[in-house]
C-alpha cells in the first residue's frame, strides 16, 4: 500500500499496481501450482490476514481475484503478494448479527450460510483454506451454485454436523436437516500434498469457528518454519 487519504467522511486506500490476481495466476496455466510455489504465496496471503485481524479488522471477501500479485524480477525473481479490495471489511469488535450475504460464495464459511450474520474473524481463514485448495488443484473446492449446494459440497468433505454441532451455531431457521455423509480423508484430496500442507488445509476447513485456527496460529504453523522470504 502506498497511502491512505482521509477526507470528508471518506477513508481513501492507494494501492500499489500490481501485476495480475491470484485466479489469473492459477487459471492461465494448465495444473496447479507446485507446492513449493503456493506455499511461497500462502505465507504471504496469511502475513496480511494476521496483520488485519492484529489491527480488530476482518476482511470478508477473501477471494483468488481479491489476492493481487506482482511479478517483482530483482535482485532475485520473486511474487510480492497483497490483499486487496476492502469494500466489505469489517471491525471485529462491531456488534453482532452483521451483515449477512457477504464474501463470495464459493468461499464463504459454514457460518455465514447457517447463520444471519452471527460471524467473525475465522470466515477469512476459511477462505485461505478455500484458495490453498484451488492453488495447488486448479479447481474450487466448493463451487456451489446456491447456499444449500454450498453446505452439501462442504460435507462431501467436511461429513454432516450433527445436531449438538449445529446447536452451537445461531442458526437462522428452527432447525436444518442435511442427508447423512461421512467425512474425507484430505490426502485422497490432495495425494500429492506434503503432510504439513494436508494439516494446513485440515485446520483452516474446520466447520464450527471456535474451533478454526486463527490467523496468528496459522502464521506459526510449522509449515511455515522454515520458509524465508524477504
Amino acid at each position: 500500500m502506498i497511502g491512505i487519504v482521509h477526507e470528508n467522511n471518506c477513508l481513501t486506500f492507494i494501492m500499489d499496481l500490481m501485476d495480475m490476481n491470484l485466479y489469473d495466476l492459477i487459471h492461465t496455466r494448465k495444473r496447479g501450482l507446485s507446492e513449493k510455489h503456493a506455499r511461497r504465496i500462502l505465507i504471504q496471503i496469511v502475513r496480511g490476514l494476521e496483520h488485519l485481524h492484529r489491527n480488530e479488522v476482518f476482511h470478508r471477501d477473501i477471494k483468488p481475484e481479491n489476492i493481487l500479485i506482482k511479478v517483482v524480477d530483482e535482485p532475485q525473481k520473486k511474487e510480492i503478494v497483497q490483499l486487496g479490495d476492502f469494500g466489505l471489511i469489517a471491525r471485529i469488535s462491531d456488534p453482532l448479527p452483521l451483515q449477512a450475504y457477504i464474501a463470495t460464495r464459493w468461499y464463504r464459511a459454514p457460518e455465514c450460510m447457517l447463520t444471519k450474520g452471527y460471524y467473525g474473524p475465522k470466515i477469512d481463514v476459511w477462505a485461505v483454506g478455500c484458495c490453498f485448495y484451488e492453488m495447488v488443484t486448479r479447481e474450487p473446492l466448493f463451487p456451489g451454485d446456491d447456499e444449500q449446494e454450498m453446505l452439501d459440497l462442504i460435507h462431501n468433505v467436511l461429513g454432516t454436523p450433527s445436531q449438538s454441532l449445529l446447536a452451537k451455531f445461531r442458526l437462522k431457521r428452527e432447525s436444518f436437516h442435511f442427508e447423512r455423509r461421512k467425512t474425507k480423508d484430505f490426502r485422497t484430496l490432495v495425494p500429492l500434498l506434503s503432510v504439513g500442507g494436508v494439516d494446513v488445509l485440515k485446520k483452516t476447513l474446520v466447520y464450527l469457528p471456535d474451533q478454526r485456527i486463527s490467523s496468528k496460529k496459522l502464521l506459526e504453523h510449522t509449515y511455515f518454519e522454515d520458509f524465508v522470504y524477504v
